[in-house]
This record gives structure tokens, C-alpha cells and sequence, in this order.
């Protein structure tokens, strides 16, 4: 124990201005190290800070391992923009949970903190690629073939046109319930197609503050939808389920546009 809280110490000293009591950190070392295994807690420590949404930790992931990921990026031959969404993509990956806890608890510090990053980074540049339909050799070459969209499920198409109009009027009221600074985060977002980066520092918050807010919206959004549907229009069951599941499939879609051709959308409704 007097070893694991020396270096704690040390943990502090590597990442000032980071800090997570002695006490709740043994804890969450003690859960993913095996034995006495001490060479990279101070990895571990800014890792338990990060999954506590800490911003100085935050940031100092940020400062450290961002630059790395570039540089092994690069040996794609990926773009400055292409970096740069890869690298969005990974702090959405590791800090927005999912479920209970977020990505980055999952490190047990059997390796470098940086190591286990930028395996976590080239993978998803490597599915971004796939999905893009790119192979990125010496000669950059373009698989063949053409894309075709998979044709709409029926059960889909019947949603939209019954419910059409319903799902317009569920979702203007759902964005004129919600706050003043999260209708203009959507516009930002959604409408003039800023980065939740370029989002963070226009607001001088964090990438990641910025991600679990929309992700908090959304699901407000969402949770709304449900209940306008199920309460003003009487559906229920397994359709009130494959509405929801239509509302998923083109979210940002449906956002955008409204947004865009409304204004007045944004006028907020009073409280009830």
C-alpha cells in the first residue's frame, strides 16, 4: 500500500492540476491492476480522472495524446480534416458512455496509456476508410464498384406517410421545450455544420463537454418524441417503437432541416 500511495505522488507530480483523492484512486487501481504491477499508474491516474469527466484531465489527455494520434495518422496519408474527425471520433469513443461507465475505464494500465490509444485510433480510421470506400496504398487507389442504397423498409415508408406531419409537430415541440443555449448548440451543429470542436471553443468547454450535451439532447429529443406519439396521437406498442427507431435512422436529417427552414422553431414554449 506505502508503494501504490508513493506513486500516487508521482501520478500527481506527471499530471498537475490533475487531481483524484488517494482513497477512490487505489480503489480504481486496485480493480484493474493485478498484483503490485506499478508501471504505468501514472497512466492509470489520469485514465480515472478522464473517466470522471475531470476537465484538466481532460485537457491534459488532450495535450499529450492528440499529437500522437496525428503523427500515426499520418502514415495513412489521411488529410488535416480527416485527422481531425478520426480524432473526434476517439474522444466520443472513449469519454461519451454508452452504457454505465465510458471507454477509457476499460485501460488497466498492462501498457502505455498512449500505445492503448492510438490502437483504439487507428482502428477507427481504418473502419472510416472502409466505410468510405477507400484503400489508402502507395497509388491511393478507389475500390470498385458504386454504392447503391439499400431500398427503405416497407414498414418505414408507411410510418412516414401516416405519421408524417405527427413527427414534424413532435419534434418542433420537443426543440421548443428545450433551453435557449441547447437550441443554439443544435443550430451550430445541425445547421451550420460546425464541429463539436469548433463548438467547444467558441464556448471555451471541452470536446467532449460539448459531445455528452448533444448526446444529452438528443436523447431528450428522442424521450420527448416517444411521448408526443404515444399521448397527443395514440400510438403505442411495437409502432410507437418503429417510430422511434424511423426518427433514429435520420436524425440529423430531420434536425437539420427543421432548424434550417424555421426559425421560429426556436422561439421557446413556456414551461408547463
Amino acid at each position: 500500500m506505502r508503494d501504490r500511495r508513493a506513486a500516487i505522488v508521482e501520478a500527481r507530480t506527471a499530471w498537475p492540476g490533475v487531481q483524484v483523492g488517494d482513497d477512490e484512486f487505489l480503489a480504481y487501481a486496485s480493480a484493474r491492476v493485478e498484483g503490485e504491477r506499478l508501471e504505468h499508474l501514472a497512466d492509470l491516474y489520469l485514465a480515472c480522472a478522464c473517466a470522471r469527466g475531470d476537465e484538466a484531465a481532460l485537457a491534459a489527455f488532450d495535450a499529450r495524446y492528440m499529437p500522437q494520434i496525428a503523427r500515426a495518422l499520418a502514415r495513412l496519408r489521411l488529410d488535416e480534416s480527416e485527422i481531425a474527425e478520426v480524432q473526434q471520433l476517439v474522444r466520443e469513443s472513449l469519454f461519451v458512455a454508452e452504457g454505465a461507465v465510458p471507454r477509457i475505464a476499460a485501460y488497466s494500465a498492462s501498457g502505455p496509456l498512449g500505445a492503448w490509444v492510438r490502437t483504439i485510433a487507428l482502428r477507427v480510421a481504418i473502419d472510416m476508410v472502409r466505410r468510405e470506400r477507400r484503400v489508402r496504398g502507395h497509388d491511393e487507389v478507389v475500390l470498385e464498384g458504386i454504392l447503391v442504397e439499400e431500398p427503405e423498409a416497407p414498414d418505414l415508408a408507411h410510418l412516414k406517410r401516416t405519421h408524417g406531419e405527427d413527427l414534424r409537430s413532435a419534434l418542433a415541440d420537443g426543440i421548443a421545450g428545450l433551453e435557449a443555449e441547447d437550441q443554439l448548440m443544435l443550430r451550430l451543429h445541425y445547421v451550420d455544420g460546425l464541429s463539436t470542436g469548433k463548438i467547444a471553443a467558441m464556448q471555451r468547454q471541452h470536446p467532449v463537454t460539448v459531445l455528452r450535451r448533444l448526446g444529452r439532447v438528443r436523447a431528450q429529443l428522442l424521450k420527448h418524441i416517444k411521448r408526443f406519439m404515444r399521448t397527443r396521437c395514440g400510438v403505442s406498442g411495437s409502432q410507437l417503437d418503429s417510430i422511434v427507431r424511423l426518427v433514429q435512422s435520420d436524425f440529423h436529417a430531420r434536425l437539420s432541416g427543421m432548424l434550417a427552414e424555421a426559425p421560429t422553431v426556436l422561439q421557446r414554449r413556456p414551461r408547463e
